[in-house]
């Protein structure tokens, strides 16, 4: 299985793919200091220039950029009709699988870490100093626990691309997502949306009240639900 990831991530280096994490990584704290560029006599706190990013990323880019790009690295092999070699190495199916998820996992934390990294660095530029005592600490741990929850998304996404093995719906399904978001953010239903749960460590440090019970339950009941109907799949599909 190291051998696949090793493998998927040289097929990343050499793909636009790579520009688009790099892009996803550096977009929301290049914004926000771009913002502060252009008016820097603005009083910007630490907690309102940190949460909005963290809430845009959580909520909206990261719902679908990670669809996006799960969905390339699992359905590449269908379009580049390389399928048929890639199985019929030694390497068993579920060996295929679980590098290609462990590769979209391990994505997901570089995204995370590295919006982490450059909005706490430009923010001691836009905010004149550091915070707070404990507020990286706080923000790492919440980075760290949406990016756990983000993981539960990502087999309902995966079984999308192999069922459809074109990256459209899984765009079409995930922006459908951030929209909902929008929507629901703001009403007493955001605890039965799917695509909110990767926010709810955030929800939390922002002192509103959360069915974490609720929200962990839809998380994990489709998680396993994603899990299920990907082993059906590649138990049932011609990989060609």
């Amino acid at each position: 299985m190291l051998n696949i990831v090793y493998c998927e991530f040289l097929k990343l280096r050499r793909s636009l793919m790579s520009l688009i994490i790099a892009a996803g990584s550096a977009f929301l704290p290049a914004l926000m200091f771009m913002g502060y560029a252009v008016d820097p006599g603005r009083d910007i706190k630490w907690g309102s220039y940190v949460r909005t990013t963290e809430m845009v990323l959580f909520f909206l880019l990261s719902i679908v950029m990670f669809s996006v790009i799960t969905a390339y690295v699992y359905i590449r092999e269908y379009s580049d009709k390389t399928a048929g070699m890639l199985y019929a190495y030694p390497t068993s199916k579920w060996s295929v699988f679980l590098g290609k998820l462990t590769v979209v996992y391990l994505i997901i934390l570089f995204v995370y870490g590295m919006n982490y990294l450059l909005t706490m660095g430009s923010g001691y530029i836009v905010c004149r100093g550091l915070p707070e005592p404990g507020f990286f600490a706080d923000h790492a741990r919440i980075s760290l626990y949406s990016a756990t929850l983000q993981f539960l998304l990502m087999p309902v996404v995966v079984l999308i691309a192999n069922l459809s093995r074109t990256v459209l719906i899984p765009i079409v399904y995930s922006s459908l997502g951030a929209v909902s978001n929008i929507i629901v953010m703001q009403s007493d239903h955001f605890k039965y949306s799917l695509f909110m749960i990767p926010g709810m460590p955030l929800i939390q440090y922002m002192g509103e009240a959360v069915d974490a019970k609720t929200m962990l339950f839809i998380g994990t009941a489709a998680f396993v639900l994603g899990i299920t109907g990907n082993v059906f799949y590649y138990i049932k599909a011609d990989m060609q």
